[in-house]
């Protein structure tokens, strides 16, 4: 079940801000996500979804979920968050179209997977947009796998704007497969890795795992 966006624009404008809402102002319909609403989880009204579609979260914890349509996720009034969940990508992107925009606003994420990032962007010819993501590392890595809390491949456009990827305490972390590029290896966890892909940071702040003392 969808709701006309034009309906639903009021309560979101506070958090959210008129700014962003302007681009979604000719979007289609507005999914609701939370207890009682038409859908109870983020990846259903994402499935339900046509392309331009606005999908409006209410507070609350939920399951991973993956996109690769052009679509908007939007806190309906407060950020929500995303069940930490071991083995798997709390947020994938992949497959977005050439000329198609992703964009996701108001997610809290603990991260505290060695397998697995908080954030995974692959194959978009289109762009990605990640505004007011929060990251929360909130345990020590070592061994890991992964090679940074977001990792981003072969996206053409990347933004993370107003977000933050840190500790609330200094984190160590190594990983088992250093990344290496020009002679230079990476051996311990990126907060943001960009790999063949066009990325913009404004305005927020971005840390990895330390390795000190390893």
């Amino acid at each position: 079940m969808s709701t006309p966006l034009a309906s639903l624009l009021g309560s979101v404008l506070p958090f959210v801000g008129a700014s962003l809402l302007a681009t979604t102002a000719d979007a289609g319909n507005a999914l609701r996500v939370g207890p009682g609403q038409p859908f109870t989880t983020i990846q259903s009204a994402v499935d339900a979804a046509l392309p331009g579609d606005l999908v409006l979260v209410d507070p609350g914890t939920y399951a991973p979920f993956s996109v690769s349509k052009d679509l908007t996720i939007l806190p309906s009034h407060v950020q929500f968050s995303i069940a930490a969940t071991s083995g798997v990508p709390e947020i994938v992107v992949q497959n977005v179209a050439l000329g198609d925009v992703v964009t996701i606003l108001g997610v809290f994420i603990q991260h505290d997977d060695k397998v697995a990032p908080a954030v995974r962007g692959t194959g978009n010819g289109g762009a990605v947009r990640l505004s007011r993501i929060v990251v929360d590392q909130a345990t020590d890595l070592l061994g890991a796998t992964i090679q940074a809390s977001v990792e981003v491949t072969n996206t053409a456009t990347f933004w993370l704007i107003d977000s933050s990827i840190w500790p609330a305490t200094p984190r160590l972390g190594f990983t088992l497969n250093p990344r290496c590029e020009g002679g230079i290896c990476n051996d311990g966890i990126s907060g943001l890795q960009l790999s063949d892909s066009n990325g913009m940071i404004q305005n927020s702040r971005v840390r990895g795992y330390g390795n000190d003392g390893i």
